[in-house]
């Protein structure tokens, strides 16, 4: 039972990174233009230092995956683009997610 919880609040908390990392784009140019706020600034530096705590091939298929995905990129057509087998994107997308989710503080999660 206990470990279905942690697996289940695991899966949320990646849930909201994949959204977090899909507004970061949106918070930088914000940003760019200068019209970000308190909390919004204190979001983009907190995703930005978790996505430089990633490795170089992690980096890649977050950047790839939910960053840079103007195109709207399937999965397998990222694998292809970075050369990755099937399994190799899916294991190194996991690890990335699971580290920016342990980075960002579990405030960042609350719902209430």
């Amino acid at each position: 039972m206990e470990i279905k919880k942690v697996n289940d609040c695991k899966k949320n908390n990646t849930n909201e990174v994949i959204t977090l990392l899909q507004s970061f784009n949106t918070l930088k140019n914000k940003k760019r233009l200068k019209i970000i706020n308190e909390k919004e600034e204190l979001i983009y530096e907190l995703i930005k230092s978790s996505l430089e705590t990633l490795n170089e091939r992690e980096y890649d298929v977050i950047i790839n995956t939910y960053i840079d995905n103007i195109d709207n990129n399937f999965n397998y057509g990222i694998q292809y683009n970075l050369r990755l087998s099937r399994s190799t994107y899916y294991r190194v997308k996991e690890s990335a997610l699971n580290k920016i989710s342990d980075f960002l503080p579990d405030t960042l999660f609350d719902v209430s």
